[in-house]
């Protein structure tokens, strides 16, 4: 009897709904033309004020490096995928859970996936969650 217990105390444990918060993209490509800006969307949900978390831009293909990373109220300056430098930068609205970026003078390069990280420590605990948004490029069109 003990046995039944404890499995229903682990199983209700994961599965009180309880997690605190998942980051959304779209399903669909960005479009994006070269030489212009694009917005990377991205959110969490349900919407809660990001202010305080850590919130992560990357390249997979690229490894960890980060295109931004925002930590401590603050945009960190390193460590820094080069080729964004100057071009990438946070949208606003980080107390209504818009964690998007804007990508400033589209390259054929910007093309591929991204991954939108968002971390929060609370009380010790940490939490996270990551998607992917995918940018297609398109040429300028005559």
């Amino acid at each position: 009897m003990l046995v039944r217990w404890v499995w229903l105390v682990v199983f209700l444990s994961f599965c009180d709904g309880n997690d605190p918060f998942s980051v959304v993209v779209p399903r669909a490509p960005v479009y994006g033309l070269l030489g212009s800006s694009v917005t990377l969307p991205c959110s969490i949900s349900p919407t809660l004020n990001a202010v305080n978390f850590e919130v992560l831009w990357f390249r997979p293909q690229e490894g960890h490096t980060p295109i931004l990373f925002y930590q401590d109220l603050e945009i960190r300056k390193n460590p820094r995928n080069p080729q964004f430098q100057g071009r990438v930068s946070l949208i606003g609205g980080l107390d209504k859970g818009n964690v998007s970026v804007k990508l400033e003078n589209i390259r054929l390069e910007d093309k591929g996936e991204y991954i939108c990280r968002v971390e929060k420590t609370d009380e010790g605990e940490e939490w996270y969650d990551e998607a992917t948004v995918s940018l297609q490029v398109r040429g300028e069109e005559l």
